[in-house]
C-alpha cells in the first residue's frame, strides 16, 4: 500500500543517512557526503548572518525518502539597486521508482506553500539546464520562465597560449578584492560567504585569479573548465580571461564554457576573446522564478550578472 506524505527533513541530523542514499540516486556524479553536507547546509549560511537555514523537503513512502526539494536562502540585489531576500531551488528529484506519476509536481506545490507561509523570501529562483523534464515540472507548479542563458565556450585547442600570470595573483581571500560584491540583478555575496563558498570547499578546487578591480572564478573538471564568477572593469576582465586560456590549456583542457546572454555583463569582453555560442560540454539554463511574498513577476531588467554559473558546489 502506497503511503506518501511530505514533510521538512533534516539533512544533518536523523534523516542524514537517508538524504545521502536519494541525493547520491538522483545525482550520481556529484557523490556528496557528511563533509559535503555540514559545509553546505551550515557552514556557507553561517558566512552571512542575513541568511536563514537552507531547507529540504522530502516526499515519503512509508519510511523511504523518495524525493527531495531544497531551498538556499540568498540576498539579491535587484535592478534598482535594493537588497531583497530570495531562495535559490536546487537539489530536486524524484526517485527513478516513482516518476510519471506527477509527484514532482505535487511535492514544489507544497514546498512552495510552506515557503509562502513563512513568508521570508520575495521569489524563489531556480537555474535548471534547459530541456530538462524538472523545467516542465517546476511550470505546472507555477513557475515562470524568466530568461534563456546560452552556453558559450572557446576551444583552448587554437590558444596560442601567450598570456602568462604575470601581474595575475591567485585569490587567498575575497576580503582583499576591490570589486563589489554584487551588481545590478545578481545575488549579493559578502566576502565571508565566497570565501567559504570557494576557498574552503571541502571537496572541489577552483582556479581563482584577480588582476586590477578584476576576478575570475572557475570550476575544473576533467576535459573543459566553466566560468562561476567574472567581476571587473572590461580590459581586465578580458585579460584575466586570456591568462585563464592559457592555463587551462597547460592543464590539458579542451574548452571554457560560461552561461550568458547577450543583454548579460561581460558578454562584449567574451566576445572579443573568442567566446562562440554554444559547447561541447556544457548545456544552457532557463532560470526560472515563483512569486513568494512578491506583488509583481521576477523580472530581470537591463545588463545583468545573474547569474553566471550558479550551481551546487558539486
Amino acid at each position: 500500500m502506497i503511503n506518501f506524505n511530505f514533510r521538512l527533513i533534516d539533512p544533518c541530523g536523523t534523516e542524514q543517512d537517508s538524504y545521502i542514499k536519494i541525493h547520491r540516486e538522483l545525482f550520481k556524479s556529484a557523490d556528496i557526503d557528511v563533509n559535503w553536507i555540514e559545509w553546505y547546509h551550515n557552514r556557507i549560511r553561517s558566512s552571512d548572518p542575513r541568511l536563514s537555514i537552507t531547507r529540504t523537503y522530502g516526499l515519503y513512502d512509508g519510511e523511504r525518502l523518495i524525493g527531495i526539494w531544497s531551498v538556499e536562502p540568498k540576498m539579491m540585489r535587484n535592478s534598482n539597486n535594493e537588497l531583497n531576500k530570495v531562495g535559490r531551488c536546487f537539489a530536486v528529484g524524484i526517485s527513478s521508482d516513482y516518476r510519471r506519476m506527477g509527484l514532482f509536481v505535487k511535492l514544489s506545490e507544497f514546498a512552495i506553500q510552506c515557503e509562502r507561509k513563512r513568508a521570508e523570501f520575495e521569489y524563489i529562483i531556480g537555474f535548471p539546464q534547459t530541456g530538462r523534464s524538472v523545467v516542465g515540472g517546476h511550470l505546472k507548479a507555477g513557475w515562470e520562465e524568466i530568461i534563456y542563458n546560452e552556453t558559450y565556450s572557446v576551444d583552448l585547442k587554437d590558444n596560442d597560449g601567450i598570456y602568462f600570470r604575470k601581474d595575475v595573483n591567485t585569490v587567498v581571500d575575497f576580503a582583499q578584492i576591490n570589486t563589489p560584491s554584487s551588481t545590478h540583478n545578481s545575488f549579493d555575496e559578502p566576502a565571508s560567504y565566497r570565501n567559504t563558498r570557494f576557498l574552503w570547499h571541502p571537496k572541489v578546487h577552483y582556479m581563482i585569479f584577480t588582476f586590477g578591480d578584476a576576478n575570475i572564478v572557475l570550476k575544473p573538471y576533467s576535459t573543459y573548465c566553466h566560468i562561476l564568477d567574472l567581476h571587473g572593469s572590461k580590459d581586465n576582465v578580458k585579460r584575466l580571461i586570456e591568462v585563464s586560456k592559457s592555463v587551462c590549456k597547460r592543464h590539458g583542457l579542451e574548452e571554457i564554457n560560461v552561461w550568458n546572454n547577450s543583454e548579460a555583463l561581460n558578454h562584449d569582453a567574451l566576445m572579443e576573446c573568442g567566446f562562440v555560442s554554444g559547447a561541447q560540454f556544457s548545456l544552457p539554463i532557463t532560470i526560472i522564478a515563483v512569486q513568494i511574498n512578491a506583488e509583481k513577476k521576477f523580472q530581470i531588467q537591463n545588463s545583468f550578472n545573474f547569474e553566471m554559473g550558479v550551481e551546487e558546489g558539486y
